[in-house]
């Protein structure tokens, strides 16, 4: 099979990738090659409005913070900066459901909103954690 080196432009999650489409003579290898490229782009999955997913999004949403070095944005006692603080809920806000997202619309503090977040849904704790550690 011969493949030519022409180059494609694919959309794919509203990101532009140039491929080559010699590439696509090996659809494992092109697969591999989308799959990596959008690998950096995914956080996690979005809070979702049930909260069905908040135990995990809280702890993905933890790590993250902390890894981009904004872990303190959540805590109780913080002397982060604001624009830290501004950092932090352009994150938030973009891992939230849009129901969730129109709900805190005014909450401009990542510590309220991770409150807020927390007062709607950790409930959970109390009904997950045991099944789980009795399963």
């Amino acid at each position: 099979m011969s493949c030519q080196n022409d180059w494609v432009l694919i959309t794919l999650n509203g990101n532009d990738l140039l491929l080559c489409m010699s590439l696509f003579c090996d659809p494992f290898r092109a697969l591999t090659i989308l799959s990596i490229s959008n690998l950096a782009k995914l956080e996690f999955v979005s809070l979702d409005i049930t909260g069905k997913n908040y135990l995990s999004w809280m702890l993905d949403a933890e790590i993250h913070l902390d890894a981009k070095g904004l872990g303190e944005t959540i805590n109780e006692i913080n002397e982060t900066s604001s624009q830290d603080k501004a950092k932090a809920m352009i994150f938030h806000r973009h891992d939230l459901h849009e129901g969730l997202k129109t709900k805190y619309l005014t909450v401009k503090y990542p510590r309220v909103l991770w409150n807020n977040l927390k007062e709607r849904y950790d409930y959970q704790k109390i009904v997950i954690l045991p099944k789980a550690l009795y399963d």
